[in-house]
Parts: C-alpha cells; structure tokens; sequence
C-alpha cells in the first residue's frame, strides 16, 4: 500500500471468464518532484511557444514515415515546419536574457493525423512525446534544462478530447467511454448554459457532451474510469517531467464534476502545482464562478453566485482584460483620441474574479490574433499595451515572436495568421530575431522595450 516503493505484481486479463493472458508489471519508486512546489505568482512572465513554429532544432526528426504526415512543408499554414523540442533548449538563454521566468507550450503528445498535427490538440497516446518534437526523455531533459536557469516548465495538457486516429478508438476500453461514441453530434457552443441557474439540462449537455470538432472525439469525464485515468495520466506527467504546472485548455467544455475532482486528485499528490485553465471566455462573472474562492462561508450563507460550485482552479486567462486593453488602445477613425473606459471598466469589474492577482494576464496566443494585427500596427499603442500589461495585477504572458512584432504583416514564409515562424528558427531564413539580423528598427526598438 506504500505509493511511494517499488512494487511487483501479476495482472491477469480474462474474455467471458476465461484467463486469456497475464503479465508481470514493475511499479517503480517514486521520483522527488522539487519542481511542482514552484508555484507562479506575479514576479512570474510566462513565455508561450508553438513548438512546431519555435526552431527547427533537430532537422533528423522531421520525417517521420510512419506517421500520417510524413513530412514538413513550411509555406503551408496547416502543416508542420519543424520546430520541436530541441530548438526551445538551443535558444534557453535568449528566452532567459529576454526575462521570461516560466514557459508553456502547446501540446507536445503524438498527435497522428493527416492535418494540423502541428498544433498538438488532436493527441493519438497520451503517455508519449511525438517524434517530431523529440522523445519522453529528451522533454524530461528540456524540465531539467528549464531547471537549471530557474525557468518554470507548465505542461498542455487536453482532457476534453482525443483525435480520431487515437488507439482507442479501434477497440473502446469500456461502454460510454466518450461521449456520443455511436455518431458524431458537435458542441452546441453555447458556453453561458454551464452558468446559467435556469439553464436545462440538455442544454448543458449539448455543450459540454458534444465533440469540438468531427476529427476530435469527446471523452466521458464522468465515467469514473475515464476520469481515474486522466487524473493518473497527469500525476504521471507531473512526476516523469518534474512540472512547474500544467495548463487545461478546452476547460469550459469539460464536465463540471469533473474538472474539480481532476484538480483535488492532481492536488492530492501535488499540493502546490500551478493548474491554469484555458476556456476563451469574455464574460467576467462566468470566469470569476470558476475560480478557486478564497472565502469561507457557512452553507446558509452562500452567496447565490457561488453556488456554482469553483473549481478549485487558482489561475484562469483573462481574455475579458485583453479584450478591454485591445479595445481602448485601437486607433480609432472617428477621433485621434482614444477612450480608456473599456479598460477601466473591465478593471473595476474586478470584484467578480475570488484573486484578480491570480489571473494570466495577455495579448494574444495561439487562438487570438496577434496583438500588432489587433492594434493596426502601432508601435506606439502596442508599446502602451504592453506597458500596461507588465505593470497591471497578475500574471503576464507573451506568445513567443510578439517581441518581434509578429503579424499578418510581418511573418515569414507564406502563412498568415498567430501560429507564424519565428524568424531565424530555421537555418538559413534571411532574417533572424536572435541575432538581429535583418530585423526592421521597428522590431529592434520593440524587442528592446520588451526586454
């Protein structure tokens, strides 16, 4: 019964009764997780990288041809282009010289399908690294690595969904393991159901049961095994890598029940490992019911927006801020003054959120359009943006390459969009933000300002 030894075992597997195979399985000792006591706070800067679009560290793993998409294509925006694991190690020291103390990336599991299995959100095994990053070890090393500079490593990780192509899907592991397994039916979106005191209950399930996309089946979070194994899974994680944290994106779809007990039983072995939750929600008051409260109340006095049931989930992205920060700094055609009353206002609706300080506080990311794009290219109001940004309550992050003015006007190759290249990840692009080379003065004065 001691979690913690080595520990030997038989485990028999029977078809209708009958013994069909057995085998011996070793349970290790447990490794000291030093790392997950290393909880964010605001002297923190999370730096978030799309590994894929990062550098091209390791050219020998780019193709794969046993995989689906065997090989990369940069002047695609869909495909791969290369970048993995290995190249976030190599450039360690420009993110360490940059001031960034902690990094995220998308997810890095084996994602084997056909399109955008760059982005990491379609995983097919969730206990292995794709081959195209790297390896389980070779991430195990980047932790270290991360370590080493005083750099916090927090780890995506989906629990609403799988990919198509996932193994399970060949041969289910038990009845009602995800959600409509007998035909497709998509989410109906409607995420203000999962709040509403008088929403029904088929509302609710058509948003949080229905699958986010036909290619992304949605697992059954409250089958009891599908929830053991997704909380084991990220112990596992936590232990294997030595975490700093882990980021749930999708949480909004999740069931309810679910996501707190996936946070209590992760907590159970982890007690100060940083969760952040993920959801693009714009309404304050929807994001503020999910946070962990820091109040103690008797039953009967339970404010009525509590009895929502917090998820027990301290750190949440506030996209209600960078909508108002976006909002107020946006030259505007109508007057050559622009009106701070969207931000104000936002920040006076601080009362909603249990521990505004707590909030991940940003510009853009992976599923926002890039800050310069949001502001029409104005170095001047970008520069306030991020101003603002760095010196406002919580948490900042910065989506790798915004240092660089990343944009529809300024990515390389021939991709628009957020998920762009940075420049001088690949050997031989002509302009390179590591260096300097060829950056515009615009780039130079705002990677400066940044750092």
């Amino acid at each position: 019964e001691n979690i913690d030894k080595a520990i030997a075992f038989e485990i028999e597997f029977y078809y209708e009764e009958k013994l069909i195979d057995k085998i011996k399985y070793n349970l290790k000792e447990r490794e000291a997780v030093k790392n997950s006591n290393n909880k964010l706070s605001s002297s923190d800067v999370i730096y978030l990288i799309n590994t894929d679009r990062f550098v091209n560290g390791d050219v020998n793993n780019d193709r794969k041809k046993d995989l689906k998409e065997k090989k990369t294509n940069r002047n695609k925006e869909n495909s791969r282009h290369g970048g993995d694991i290995q190249g976030i190690i190599n450039q360690l020291n420009y993110i360490e010289k940059m001031g960034f103390t902690s990094i995220c990336t998308n997810p890095l599991l084996v994602n084997d399908v056909e399109v955008n299995s760059y982005d990491g959100y379609s995983c097919t095994d969730m206990y292995e690294i794709d081959p195209r990053f790297g390896s389980n070890e070779l991430y195990k090393n980047f932790s270290f690595e991360c370590s080493q500079k005083g750099i916090k490593l927090i780890k995506d990780i989906v629990l609403n969904h799988v990919g198509i192509e996932h193994w399970w899907m060949d041969d289910l592991p038990a009845r009602m393991w995800m959600n409509n397994q007998k035909e497709f039916k998509p989410s109906s979106e409607r995420a203000q159901t999962i709040f509403d005191p008088y929403s029904s209950k088929v509302d609710v399930h058509d948003f949080t049961k229905g699958w986010v996309s036909e290619k992304q089946p949605d697992l059954n979070q409250s089958n009891k095994y599908v929830s053991t194994y997704l909380i084991q899974n990220a112990v596992w994680w936590v232990e294997y890598a030595s975490l700093s944290g882990l980021r749930v994106p999708y949480f909004s779809y999740l069931d309810k029940g679910f996501l707190n007990k996936w946070v209590l039983g992760v907590q159970k072995f982890h007690p100060n490992l940083s969760i952040v939750a993920d959801g693009k929600l714009f309404d304050k008051s929807c994001i503020g019911l999910v946070q962990k409260q820091n109040h103690e109340y008797e039953e009967s006095e339970v404010p009525f927006l509590f009895k929502s049931e917090p998820s027990n989930i301290p750190f949440l992205l506030d996209y209600p801020l960078q909508n108002s920060i976006i909002k107020s700094l946006y030259p505007s055609e109508k007057s050559t003054q622009n009106s701070l009353v969207p931000l104000y206002e936002s920040l006076a609706n601080d009362y909603l959120y249990s521990d505004p300080n707590n909030m991940i506080v940003f510009l853009d990311n992976n599923v926002q359009n890039r800050s310069f794009s949001q502001l029409n290219h104005d170095l001047y109001a970008w520069k306030m943006a991020y101003s603002y940004l760095l010196v406002t309550r919580g948490i900042p992050q910065v989506y790798y390459g915004s240092e660089l003015l990343l944009s529809d006007s300024l990515g390389p190759g021939k991709v628009s969009g957020q998920d762009l290249d940075f420049p001088g990840g690949w050997k031989g692009d002509k302009v390179n933000g590591f260096t300097n080379l060829g950056l515009t003065q615009q780039q130079k004065e705002a990677q400066f300002f940044l750092k």
